[in-house]
């Protein structure tokens, strides 16, 4: 089990962004599992084709870019 850390404060919303440098860490900490365990942590990438997080903020991927 994991959490991402979301911006602003109190319980999480529908409309609430995830912080883009925990993604952004994230991504880069999958980079270093072996391949067989990388499936398991893509989500967490700052990708919208494989995140839901990055899919349901496009402003976020635009962020990053």
């Amino acid at each position: 089990h994991h959490a991402v850390l979301y911006e602003g404060q109190g319980p999480v919303q529908g409309d609430s962004k995830p912080k883009p440098d925990t993604l952004i860490l994230c991504g880069k900490m999958v980079e270093l599992l072996r391949p067989d365990l990388q499936h398991l942590f893509c989500h967490l990438r700052p990708d919208p084709k494989i995140s839901i997080y990055a899919a349901t903020h496009p402003k976020f991927v635009q962020s990053t870019a």
